[in-house]
């Protein structure tokens, strides 16, 4: 089975107590038999279904998959190795023993193309971070892998010109900004200006964290006052909320797309198992044991969720057995009387 279907299943099926006997008990077999891929994998996966498992017990993911990549590689299981490290690399992004790893066995399994992909997307991830060396980092490893890329090299020095434009701009901005402090030390209309906007900014109303609506409409007035005043005393503390509310609201529209998810992958399975019942039901009724048919298709309507799209004809089914049971003990009760 596929390595993530199993970490899925792991953590919906095998609790933390039970994980924690069976973390224990692979342990201790591994110490005698430390290169079964198997049991290692077992590890693995109780891990990763329960992340917190392995630290209690002092042992290190990614040192143990690191070690089940090469075994798995050595059986000749590179994809499933590759997905292994990929499980891993998303759980310990800053380990960059990890990261070589995947990109190395990524080569060396052929999947250059993808591994091309990878590197792009954690460029273009660094570059809306703002980190530009590290985005220029992971290009030249595109480079390193494919050297007719013409476009990644444009963008390296597109980056290195920014980098220099930025660097250019911020010395420019803080000469202004120099200049400005000391003409508004001595205009009395620059006091007055400075004064309104602080009031303007404080009149802005606030927002709790985690109201994401109203941490926008705040985000969308300091946006405007910045736009519209570009140079004012208290920009700075306007711009450092301003970057700490769109970090605010980035993290709360990830936690809901993230609770969203879990809500589809909870409605998908409970749909798999009503579909399986159901399939179950019909394959009873078709051998005419309808008693067995009848169990099933009530176990999917218990499994369903409200608005499944076969709810209305599996009560149907259930109500036509009930029906032809009625009949056929009526007749029954007539031929015993007789």
């Amino acid at each position: 089975m596929e390595i993530r279907l199993l970490v899925e299943r792991t953590a919906a099926d095998v609790d933390a107590e039970t994980a924690d006997q069976y973390c224990a008990a692979l342990f201790a077999h591994l110490g005698q038999n430390c290169d079964d891929a198997y049991a290692l994998e077992a590890l693995l996966v109780l891990g990763l279904a329960h992340p917190d498992l392995l630290e209690r017990h002092r042992i290190s993911m990614p040192q143990e998959g690191r070690r089940l990549a090469v075994l798995l590689e050595k059986r000749g299981e590179a994809d499933r190795a590759q997905t292994l490290l990929e499980l891993l690399v998303a759980r310990h992004p800053a380990d960059r023993t990890l990261d070589h790893e995947l990109s190395g066995v990524m080569k060396r399994s052929g999947n250059l193309d993808r591994l091309v992909e990878r590197h792009l997307s954690r460029a273009e991830e660094a570059m809306r971070e703002g980190n530009r060396s590290e985005a220029q980092r992971w290009l030249r490893e595109v480079l390193a892998l494919d050297s007719t890329r013409r476009d990644v090299a444009r963008m390296i020095r597109d980056l290195r010109f920014e980098e220099g434009q930025i660097r250019a701009a911020w010395r420019k901005r803080l000469q202004l900004t120099a200049a400005v402090i000391v003409l508004v030390g001595a205009a009395s209309a620059a006091v007055w200006r400075e004064l309104t906007l602080d009031q303007a900014y404080a009149s802005v109303p606030p927002a709790a964290t985690g109201d994401v609506p109203a941490m926008q409409a705040r985000l969308a007035a300091i946006d405007t006052m910045i736009e519209e005043h570009p140079l004012w005393l208290s920009m700075w503390e306007a711009g450092r909320e301003r970057s700490r509310l769109r970090t605010e609201i980035e993290r709360c529209e990830s936690e809901r797309a993230a609770r969203e998810r879990k809500l589809a992958e909870e409605r998908a399975r409970i749909e798999t198992l009503a579909e399986g019942e159901r399939a179950r039901a019909r394959l009873y009724a078709e051998q005419y044991e309808f008693s067995r048919a009848l169990d099933h298709f009530r176990n999917a309507l218990q499994h369903a969720p409200p608005d499944w799209a076969y709810r209305a004809q599996v009560q149907r089914d259930i109500d036509a057995i009930l029906e032809w049971q009625k009949r056929k003990g009526q007749l029954a009760s007539t031929g015993a009387k007789e």
